[in-house]
């Protein structure tokens, strides 16, 4: 009878405990386990459950409440579901006192739905998330085009970025958030999309080979997707308010002429027009005139009476004039302030000449530049960005190349390894930070003083050495992580720092040289001789040879990489640049020594084996502009089975801007 009492007794509290339990853990608790289901399993539906018990169970915990509404959203919108907006919604409705997450709620519906009622009031921008724009270079997007009412969206889509590229034509509803793709090219560029006046179809030049004039252009139906072409080459610039014709330019050259088309059912003509040489043309809305940009200041060009107007004076740097939708005035961009940067700025027009002052409207727009104006007031244009972003990627440990996508793990640049491989430690703002390998944990360790030079080293004693110079000391100092102190080990000496694991050795460069030393700055030793330049030391993973790259004593001309024998000085070349475009940067070696990685030019890596003298291009997929396209400074982690690389990237965005001419009726 006591025995059954205490099975029975064992078997209530196993049913008990886990209840109790489960009710004692607190909204922060359940938070993180819900941020450990969605960020490190990638079960967004265990996360919904998890989040939605945050809301259930502790509503008057309004901090965790909001937090646990806002991953609400983000797990939807991951999961491509419409319940995002409600949770963003909702999230902005309740919680409007957690100021931290109903701001990026509000950032995360106007990304998907810009004319969301939800928004504030007055000046608004914001950004349209469209993956895969299509951009070359540094020209930035090629093309995309707001309809007049304002309501939708056209731009290039890339499909392919690796062979050979192709692009179509997607248009988006900017109040449901949906899209469709009008043309369905399996190979070619689409470019340069322009609304007609009705939104009803779309010009835009596509091509599989490029000519001389430009590209053939075609005309598309928005609601079928019936495709003509009109039988002439251009770039699309503008379509006349009155539908009957279409400005088009050459090829990209400064020099290239605009043309006016006259358009039909049945194609297009070219009409003899002497249109004057100028940027960034268009059509007036009445389609009277012509405004562009030439050599700093803005003009008008009357069609009827070959008349040219100018409008601003004084060459300020004015370019990219756009008509308001009402035909009274130019905006553009313009540096008349003491102030490099430049200014969204206005001018009214009347009778084809300027009335009054010109008007800042938004400072500070130097690298924005604008695509269309809406008839309900909104301005889509371009802001070019700059981000640097750390990177990990999965490869194949033989051929050293990904075997997935990449992880973007933090805004910021030179990255390194722990020497367990559990954590990365990296330079952003000026400081130095640390996290975990899969990005969490981020943290910052100190501020870098000085002048920060070149790459540096972690240790096994759980120290950074970094060549800094802090009020005036140069020199090599080492960075307690656990204590967040630093120490100078080696005065007036050092830059780009590798570490040997086997060794315990620190390797730098210091003036054309190689020199090897212990942590505590002991035992210094030269290495190297000759009087080449040297950049960038590695040890390999034996710490029996340093890798680095080797050019000739007045710099430029041929580079090579170069190993050097830690023990005796002996050096061989393992590769050798075929221009002095090609460079040997930041290099790191795979675990086992078979194989080195380094940053070559701009925007590539290299994998060389190191016996056989082959090397290979280390290729990223990306699937956004600001994805690597362009990874450099590869680093091996200590397992061989993922590379870690930082990316320096121009992007671009596409912004809209609502709320921003009332003023100009004061």
């Amino acid at each position: 009878m006591e025995r059954f009492r205490n099975i029975t007794i064992i078997f209530l509290l196993a049913v008990v405990l886990p209840a109790s339990g489960a009710k004692a853990k607190s909204a922060s608790v359940l938070l993180q386990e819900g941020l450990f289901a969605e960020q490190m399993e990638g079960d967004l539906d265990a996360a919904i459950k998890v989040y939605e018990r945050v809301l259930q169970e502790f509503p008057k915990s309004r901090a965790q409440a909001a937090e646990a509404l806002l991953h609400i959203g983000l797990c939807y919108e991951k999961l491509g579901k419409q319940e995002a907006q409600k949770a963003y919604r909702r999230l902005i409705k309740e919680y409007a006192d957690q100021h931290e997450p109903v701001a990026q709620a509000r950032a995360r519906l106007a990304a998907i739905n810009p004319l969301d009622d939800t928004q504030q009031a007055g000046l608004v921008m914001r950004e349209l998330d469209i993956r895969n724009l299509y951009k070359i270079g540094n020209y930035g997007s090629w093309g995309a085009c707001l309809s007049r009412d304002g309501r939708k969206l056209v731009y290039c889509k890339q499909e392919n970025i690796f062979t050979n590229l192709i692009s179509n034509l997607v248009v988006r509803n900017l109040v449901s958030g949906e899209e469709i793709q009008i043309t369905d090219y399996e190979t070619g560029e689409v470019l340069l999309p322009v609304f007609s006046p009705d939104g009803n179809e779309i010009v835009y030049a596509y091509t599989t080979k490029p000519t001389p004039d430009g590209y053939p252009l075609h005309v598309v139906s928005v609601e079928t997707g019936q495709d003509r072409t009109l039988g002439l080459s251009g770039w699309p610039v503008d379509w006349s308010r009155d539908g009957r014709f279409i400005l088009i330019k050459g090829p990209i050259n400064p020099r290239a002429k605009h043309k006016i088309l006259s358009i039909n059912k049945e194609g297009a003509e070219l009409l003899d027009l002497p249109v004057p040489a100028g940027k960034n043309m268009r059509f007036s809305p009445d389609g009277r005139y012509l405004s562009y940009a030439c050599e700093g200041n803005l003009y008008l060009f009357d069609i009827g009476d070959q008349k040219e107007i100018q409008i601003t004076e004084e060459s300020h740097g004015d370019v990219h004039p756009i008509w308001s939708s009402d035909g009274q005035g130019l905006l553009f961009r313009s540096q008349r302030r003491f102030d490099p940067i430049k200014d969204l700025c206005y001018v009214s027009i009347v009778e084809g000449k300027a009335r009054g002052e010109v008007r800042v409207l938004k400072p500070d727009f130097s690298g924005d530049w604008g695509f269309s104006h809406s008839e309900n007031g909104r301005l889509l244009y371009q802001r070019d960005m700059q981000e640097k972003c750390i990177y990990t990627v999965t490869i194949d440990p033989q051929m050293g190349q990904p075997i997935e996508d990449p992880q973007k793990l933090a805004a910021g640049m030179q990255p390194e390894w722990s020497p367990d491989g559990k954590q990365i430690s990296y330079v952003a703002e000026d400081a130095l930070r640390i996290m975990s390998a899969d990005g969490s944990h981020d943290r910052e360790i100190m501020k870098i003083h000085g002048h920060y030079t070149g790459t540096y080293a972690w240790t096994n004693d759980n120290h950074i050495y970094m060549s800094e110079t802090i009020d005036g000391a140069r020199g090599i100092y080492a960075i307690s992580l656990s204590a967040k102190e630093r120490r100078m080990v080696l005065k007036g000496k050092g830059e780009h720092l590798t570490y040997s694991r086997r060794t315990k050795q620190l390797a730098f460069v210091e003036k054309k040289q190689i020199f090897t030393m212990d942590l505590d700055g002991g035992n210094l030793r030269q290495v190297t001789s000759d009087n080449k330049i040297k950049y960038n030391p590695a040890f390999s993973p034996d710490g029996k040879q340093i890798a680095f790259e080797s050019g000739p004593p007045g710099g430029g001309g041929i580079r090579t990489l170069t190993v050097v024998s830690v023990e005796d000085g002996t050096a061989r070349e393992l590769f050798q640049g075929s221009t002095p475009k090609d460079r040997f940067l930041q290099s790191s070696w795979s675990p086992d020594g078979t194989k080195i990685a380094w940053y070559s030019r701009i925007g590539i890596i290299r994998i060389g084996q190191v016996s056989g003298g082959k090397s290979s291009m280390f290729k990223v997929k990306a699937d956004r502009p600001y994805m690597p396209h362009m990874p450099h400074m590869p680093r091996w982690s200590p397992d061989g089975t993922k590379m870690l690389f930082w990316n320096p990237v121009n992007y671009f965005q596409l912004m809209i801007m609502d709320n921003f001419l009332p003023e100009l009726n004061d």
